[in-house]
């Protein structure tokens, strides 16, 4: 799986180190993924009607859009660190790679130093300089990427990564349209497939017809645009491609929990917000 990632190229990166309180609940579901490691203390990660217990040194993964809920365990004295990168990713640019894996996925051993000294050595790297931000992006893009090799090594990842790399360019043909109201007979046209070859194939491979992967993607570049825009909620709406913002609303607050209108609230984020391009 590994030279599967050799063409990773990061989007958005964020790296944190912060000390905590022990014993709160944390609830998050944003559109990057997620890798993180307590220093001191330990998390109980629950997604996916998973549950992993991540002790200190250990990371975890967790998907982007993946509803997940951190909960901090103090250490023997009460202290709690945590260190993370939040990250947009691809690969073929077009492929999310983090959401191939199964995952929350443990990170444990000589994996979890490596990844680690890597995230220490990025932290530490603070200059403005564009040679600082390369300097940056590569130290995220080999920690992402030693954290995917352990996490891909499974049939199942292996599969869904057969079947991405097939819809990679229809995916990012519908990524640059999304402010389009697109229907599924553009979809079937851009893929040069039959609306019924088009639904037989998106249900084999992906599990899902293509309308609803066109809404997956709208809905995540919502809200991506609500945690790095300081766009309206209506603005937000119609950059993605829905013309009603109450469907929008409802859409959103289905698949992320949360109303788009408290979405930056519930968050914990650190990026400023811009402006949304006209």
């Amino acid at each position: 799986m590994e030279d599967s990632f050799a063409s990773l190229r990061l989007l958005d990166v964020l790296a944190e180190s912060r000390v905590m309180q022990g014993g709160m609940v944390h609830r998050k579901c944003i559109p990057w993924a997620i890798l993180v490691q307590p220093l001191r203390g330990s998390y109980v990660v629950s997604a996916d009607r998973r549950r992993l217990e991540i002790a200190s040194g250990e990371f975890v993964l967790v998907a982007a859009d993946m509803p997940v809920t951190f909960d901090h365990r103090a250490d023997a004295v009460g202290g709690f660190v945590a260190r993370w990168l939040h990250v947009q990713a691809v690969v073929a640019d077009a492929i999310d790679p983090c959401a191939l894996a199964i995952t929350p996925h443990r990170i444990t051993g000589a994996v979890a130093r490596r990844i680690g000294d890597l995230l220490g050595a990025l932290l530490e790297r603070t200059g403005a300089r564009p040679a600082d931000r390369f300097f940056r992006l590569g130290l995220a893009a080999s920690a992402l990427g030693e954290a995917l090799a352990d996490a891909s090594d499974h049939p199942r990842s292996r599969e869904r990564l057969a079947a991405a790399t097939r819809f990679a360019p229809l995916g990012t043909w519908m990524r640059a349209n999304l402010h389009r109201p697109l229907s599924i007979d553009d979809i079937a046209q851009a893929a040069a497939l039959s609306r019924s070859r088009l639904h037989a194939l998106t249900a084999e491979h992906l599990r899902r017809p293509p309308m609803a992967w066109l809404k997956e993607l709208r809905l995540s570049a919502a809200a991506r645009l609500l945690l790095t825009t300081g766009g309206s909620v209506g603005q937000v709406a119609a950059a993605c491609g829905f013309a009603n913002p109450f469907h929008f609303s409802r859409e959103f607050t289905r698949r992320y929990r949360v109303a788009p209108s408290r979405y930056r609230d519930v968050q914990d984020w650190g990026m400023a917000p811009a402006s949304i391009p006209p």
